[in-house]
């Protein structure tokens, strides 16, 4: 749209803008050439909690998925491109139609692909999104959906990357929180049959220790039902292949975890034992398929090995409670893992994994479709500051820190840099770097995390030795003044310290921070999940160990387990996680969406502007403002810039082509229009050619030339537009083109412009000899490669060109109007003619004719619409041909009939 049109932002027009910048970028390429990456784009969803993220995501893959079935409707796909994905392992197909032994590469069993990829939200909602204090469906772990497309722009799969699943939640909330979805929507919408078979009763959340709430939190503000998300949530499963049998299972491992939190332990002198008179320990042994003694043996007892002899010794209660909610926080992030990668297999195409000797794996691969480019969704965790703040929330905001240093990146260091690679000037802008605080945190050896990794794979810390490494690493109370981190006295004695990130000082409590990063499953409840009599059980215990293919062959042996210093830890993975995200998103197009919350009460028609103003603060969105004010927010290549402008110049431009074929320059081009003679010796031989080369082809301006003579040409508009803006309001300030069409009308409206060739105000760009121009103050630079406009520049521009197109497009809809008048008026003249030809003829035979007999015989041979007054308009109807020359004359009546007084003569002069 043009200035002043241009519509809000919405999300449509994000996800819009990234299907059609990958579009044009895979029709630039050629049939056979590698793409690099130049065609992925990325769509980033950033926000604190509360403000959207979830729901957003949703609706640009909704509008992914719909565009993509849009273009599979119509023409046939186009040769797949040889890009980066040739050679990758691969699960995506496009077999033949006529194929009857492969599965069609857009349905499993009858179900299309794209609302495959839809239907994995509601899946991914109800195992990851809980009730928080500010959003009553928050997403406690972070993912990045890469939907994939042909050259075609048609979905073809997608997959789904986790990070950070907040298991803490399954043992804790803080109040006014729930524990994730999907143990109230199972308690709220299961069937009578289902209740049964899961042993589940009568029971409701407040009859388990997971889902009880002191604050009696069991209900989710926003008015959506657990019940009606749970019929959602089957649908869901039914969509993305999840057979009856695959759901019981699931459904079994999510009530064996409610039953498993009930079990309570009995404490003497020599350790503790399982409750066994408690009513949730025999649903809890059915469900999970062992037997009290071998959940005793795994929850009270710990295996020593010492001599080459093997103790058993028996737990104190904190530690059976504490083995305990490891194996709840180990199931459950194993089940969600599987639940992640079963929900990859079905949207990766539809055609699953396949397996070495399969006799259709051949033939799969012979048809996979060529993954030509991808969208990445990146929806992931707000910034975090509570009243106590722990390992999860330093990285979250560890995570949001990175990003942040990702969008610093793009908008502002890539915006300086490509300046200074263009050569133009420019006065440097100062902007906020972040990668201090994310040097306090991930550094090698020195940062929060190193120093918490390497007191995890050390037996005798503890989160107070950790808290004093970081204070003496860090600086404590020795930190330089401004540093990113800071410890005061009363942090240093409570094991705390603070880290200002971008979006304010956030304070972290020390304690846990060791046991959350090791993440540890005690030998005992590995070897206890291992040899379960549930199979799904045994499935998911492969899963913990890291297996990636979990089959039914080693699901029953217990997997290989990694010494402390081999495994990894929690904080180090994520790191990882986080780096290779990074490098993901840096070889793509980003595109920005920032959801803002408008009040910190979650209710509508309430608009906080300082909150608002408070979120665009911390996420960085007036510091890009600024920075695209005072930089040059329009660019322009060279040949496209001349292409776009060149009709508010076309005068100056015509010169310099046609004298292209001379050796002689002027400050501005070819020639000697731009005010420059040369001296007699440079002057051109007569034995040469003009307009030639010394092989007579005819030189030309190439594309830089001809933009520095235009950019010369439109600096000194602007210039004049600048200077003469505050003499009059009119909207005609702006002077026209040169070669624009000025109507006599306008030219007296506009007089001080005049018209080209005369000698009013408005003076030719070759009467400005040598005036220097400051390009950088009227806003207009020439770079090696590109035009670089400020805003201001930029409209006025386009409000000049603008006006010469709407000034033609007048034109040309005059002469055609003018056209189709005139055809439709000498059909009527003619036919008018013939009728009075005739009425003489019936005159002469002796006929009567009625007096209204032309008009009604005129209007009736020629239904045009507007009916014509024949009376009024005689004149004119009787004017002659288009090829008449025009001359003085006067009408006279002969024979009933207008004819001109000396028509034979002049006919006769015209010829």
């Amino acid at each position: 749209s043009g200035a002043g049109h241009a519509l809000p932002p919405h999300v449509y027009a994000v996800a819009d803008n990234a299907y059609r910048a990958m579009m044009r970028a895979l029709e630039d390429a050629s049939g056979n050439a590698d793409l690099d990456g130049s065609a992925d784009q990325s769509i980033l969803v950033s926000g604190e909690s509360g403000a959207g993220k979830t729901v957003t995501t949703k609706i640009i893959m909704k509008y992914l998925a719909a565009l993509s079935k849009r273009n599979s409707s119509k023409k046939v796909e186009k040769k797949p491109l040889a890009s980066r994905w040739s050679g990758r392992p691969q699960n995506f197909s496009s077999p033949p139609q006529n194929s009857t032994d492969v599965a069609s590469p857009t349905t499993v069993r009858g179900r299309n692909i794209e609302q495959q990829v839809l239907g994995s939200n509601p899946i991914l909602e109800s195992f990851g999104n809980a009730r928080t204090l500010r959003n009553d469906n928050s997403s406690r772990f972070g993912k990045f959906i890469e939907i994939k497309f042909t050259a075609a722009g048609k979905l073809i799969g997608a997959s789904v990357d986790s990070y950070l699943l907040e298991k803490v939640r399954l043992i804790n909330q803080a109040d006014g929180e729930r524990n994730y979805h999907i143990f109230y929507e199972l308690l709220a919408g299961a069937s009578g049959t289902e209740r049964k078979e899961l042993l589940l009763g009568r029971s409701n959340p407040q009859d388990f220790i997971m889902t009880t709430s002191p604050s009696d939190t069991y209900t989710r503000r926003d008015g959506v039902r657990d019940d009606t998300t749970f019929v959602a949530l089957r649908s869901a499963m039914v969509t993305m292949g999840f057979d009856s049998s695959n759901q019981h299972a699931i459904l079994g491992i999510v009530s064996s975890l409610l039953h498993l939190s009930n079990i309570t332990f009995a404490e003497d002198s020599s350790g503790c034992t399982i409750d066994a008179k408690n009513a949730s320990l025999d649903p809890a042994l059915q469900l999970l398929g062992v037997s009290g003694d071998a959940l005793e043996k795994a929850l009270c007892c710990v295996n020593i090995e010492a001599g080459g002899e093997k103790l058993v010794k028996k737990l104190f209660l904190d530690q059976s409670i504490k083995a305990k909610e490891a194996l709840i926080k180990a199931t459950y992030g194993s089940l969600f893992a599987y639940l992640v990668q079963r929900i990859n297999n079905c949207i990766n195409g539809g055609i699953g994994e396949i397996v070495e000797g399969d006799e259709l794996a051949d033939k799969v691969e012979s048809t996979v479709p060529s993954v030509a480019a991808f969208i990445g969704v990146l929806d992931i965790f707000g910034f975090e500051s509570f009243e106590k703040n722990s390992f999860e929330q330093l990285c979250i905001n560890y995570c949001n820190e990175s990003l942040q240093q990702q969008f610093n990146k793009f908008v502002f260091k890539l915006e300086q840099a490509e300046y200074e690679s263009e050569g133009i000037r420019w006065d440097f802008i100062t902007f906020p770097d972040n990668q201090n605080v994310l040097d306090f945190i991930d550094k090698k050896r020195s940062g929060i995390l190193s120093i918490l990794d390497e007191q995890s794979f050390l037996t005798q810390c503890t989160d107070q030795s950790f808290a004093q490494l970081v204070y003496q690493k860090c600086g404590g109370a020795r930190a330089e003044k401004g540093s990113a981190f800071s410890a005061n006295s009363r942090q240093m004695a409570h094991g705390a310290f603070s880290i200002h990130h971008y979006a304010g000082p956030v304070e972290y409590d020390t304690n846990g921070f060791l046991e959350k990063n090791k993440d540890e499953l005690p030998n005992q409840i590995d070897e206890l999940l291992h040899s379960s009599n549930n199979h799904f059980l045994r499935l998911l215990a492969s899963v913990m160990t890291g297996s990636s293919k979990p089959s039914e062959e080693d699901s029953s042996k217990p997997a290989f387990k990694q010494s402390s210093l081999k495994r990894i830890t929690v904080g180090g993975q994520f790191s990882s996680q986080l780096q290779l995200l990074r490098k993901r998103i840096d070889a793509t197009a980003p595109h920005y969406v920032r959801c803002l919350k408008p009040n910190d009460k979650l209710e509508p028609d309430n608009f906080d502007s300082a909150v608002i103003a408070d979120q665009l603060r911390c996420a960085g969105i007036l510091e890009a403002v600024r920075v695209s004010r005072v930089g040059y927010p329009q660019r322009y290549l060279h040949e496209r810039f001349v292409q776009r402008y060149q009709v508010l110049a076309m005068k100056e431009l015509q010169l310099r082509r046609k004298d292209a074929s001379s050796t002689f320059s002027s400050p501005v081009g070819f020639g000697f229009h731009g005010g420059f003679i040369p001296q007699k010796n440079q002057r051109p031989t007569p034995a040469r050619k003009v307009g030639g080369n010394s092989n007579g082809q005819k030189q030309r301006l190439n594309p830089e030339q001809e933009c520095k003579i235009l950019v010369t040409a439109l600096a000194r508009q602007l210039l004049s537009a600048k200077e003469n803006e505050g003499d009059t309001d009119d909207d005609e300030n702006i002077p026209p083109s040169q070669n624009s069409w000025v109507s006599p009308g306008k030219q007296k409206k506009q007089g001080k412009w005049a018209t080209p060739g005369t000698t009013a105000r408005y003076a030719p760009i070759v009467s400005k000899k040598k005036q220097d121009l400051d390009l950088m103050d009227i806003g207009i630079q020439m770079g090696k490669t590109k035009v670089f406009l400020r805003q201001h520049a930029f409209e006025a521009l386009e409000v000049m060109s603008g006006r010469i197109k709407s000034a033609t497009a007048t034109v040309l809809n005059s002469v055609f109007r003018m056209y189709l008048k005139r055809r439709r008026y000498v059909i009527m003249r003619n036919e008018y003619r013939a009728r009075v030809a005739q009425r003489s003829r019936m005159i002469q035979e002796g006929g009567v004719v009625s007096e209204n007999y032309l008009l009604e015989a005129a209007n009736a041979s020629f239904d045009c619409g507007n009916k014509f007054d024949f009376r009024e308009i005689q004149i004119s109807l009787h004017r002659e041909e288009d090829d008449r020359c025009p001359k003085d004359f006067k009408w006279v009546m002969v024979d009933n009939r207008w004819v001109k007084a000396d028509d034979d003569d002049e006919d006769d002069e015209c010829m």
